[in-house]
């Protein structure tokens, strides 16, 4: 990308700190490995998931800028110190918006004919907080699921029988814990878990007698199941969605097939996170990328 472009961008920064870049690249990739059979040509492919982005700026810290000052030393010295504390924050990339990351190299090279600032290259790595966030939401609420099972386990077990509709609605708990663990939680799996318990501890309602104190105690743990069931429900559809393949109808950058799908070039990042991109300014023609719904 030329400068005369990035001129018309938001200005890159770290933290608040903002300064003025000459060149930008986004890579990403999978991480893999490759098992080999004796005997056998080639060879099986494991995915192991998506790598980190990685992110280098070429930048430009001069007190000529009129239009940045303090830019040099000042600014440059603040995010040196912030870069050695190893500090994670929100990184603005022109063209593509903000990323969660922490810088891992910076280089500054000062020219001894040049006394009015230094150019320096940053190299900044995504942090893993951005990529969890549903997951960490799902989890607040999740907490409640366990504790409130086992309530119920412990009621239920000193009937005889025990109704099988109980049964259904602990292995139905059962089935949602293992399930929220997993890195893929954007899709309807999870959806489809928590409904399904919903609608067991629905059903379980309609069969409990209220003839006994024990069943009022029952009924009310029962009825924390389900609001717990219910909570997780709707976090999972505020911030999650239908997650559905886009093939890429001509080589655009990640901005521009956000903006072509959700007029919004402002989601950029969230199909970077989705997706294994290797140059995040020039996605080829033809790739299949992962991305939820448009509305």
């Amino acid at each position: 990308m030329a400068v005369n472009d990035l001129a018309l961008l938001p200005r890159a920064g770290f933290q608040g700190l903002e300064f003025p870049v000459e060149k930008v690249a986004v890579r990403g990739g999978i991480r893999f490995h490759v098992h080999e059979y004796p005997h056998s040509p080639g060879g099986a492919l494991e995915k192991l998931g998506r790598k980190p982005y990685e992110i280098t700026m070429v930048a430009n810290f001069q007190t000529t800028f009129r239009k940045w000052p303090g830019l040099w030393p000042k600014r440059l010295n603040d995010l040196s110190d912030l870069f050695e504390a190893e500090t994670s924050d929100y990184l603005v990339i022109p063209a593509i918006g903000k990323m969660w990351c922490c810088c891992t190299d910076w280089d500054r090279e000062m020219v001894a004919k040049i006394l009015s600032g230094e150019t320096t290259t940053f190299k900044f790595i995504e942090d893993s907080q951005d990529q969890f966030a549903l997951q960490q939401l799902v989890q607040v609420n999740v907490e409640s699921l366990p504790t409130n099972a086992q309530r119920f386990d412990t009621l239920t077990s000193a009937l005889s029988p025990r109704p099988s509709i109980f049964d259904q609605v602990l292995d139905a708990v059962n089935s949602v814990m293992a399930v929220i663990d997993q890195a893929n939680v954007y899709g309807g799996l999870v959806e489809s878990k928590i409904l399904a318990l919903a609608n067991l501890c629905r059903e379980a309602d309609q069969r409990i007698e209220l003839q006994s104190a024990s069943n009022h105690a029952i009924l009310d743990a029962l009825h924390d199941l389900w609001s717990s069931a219910q909570k997780m429900m709707g976090d999972t559809m505020r911030t999650g969605g239908k997650l559905i393949k886009f093939r890429v109808p001509t080589k655009m950058s990640v901005s521009d097939v956000a903006d072509f799908i959700y007029k919004d070039a402002s989601r950029a990042v969230e199909i970077l996170t989705l997706n294994p991109i290797d140059d995040a300014f020039a996605i080829p023609a033809g790739t299949i990328l992962k991305i939820y719904q448009a509305a």
